[in-house]
């Protein structure tokens, strides 16, 4: 297949490239996250890159959240059907 745009650097504002479903937990995830998507609406506690850890409170299912984490906690968090892109 084709891809036209293989000779441009991606940046924070590109598509996302690759995707991973994420089980929360208290572990890091493979790479720090661009965006989140929560395919069931709910609670989302997680860890940036400075090593806060918060709860975004009610987010909305069905779109990406451009959220950069690390880890995506399950104490927390409500929120499922979870995939993180970077």
């Amino acid at each position: 297949m084709t891809d036209k745009f293989s000779n441009y650097e991606a940046g924070l504002t590109s598509p996302i490239e690759t995707h991973s479903t994420v089980t929360p937990s208290e572990t890091e995830l493979l790479n720090v996250s661009r965006g989140i998507y929560v395919g069931v609406s709910g609670d989302l506690e997680v860890t940036d890159l400075d090593n806060n850890k918060v709860t975004y409170v009610g987010l909305a299912a069905g779109v990406y959240h451009p959220i950069r984490a690390k880890i995506i906690h399950a104490t927390a968090t409500t929120a499922d059907n979870i995939i993180a892109g970077w």
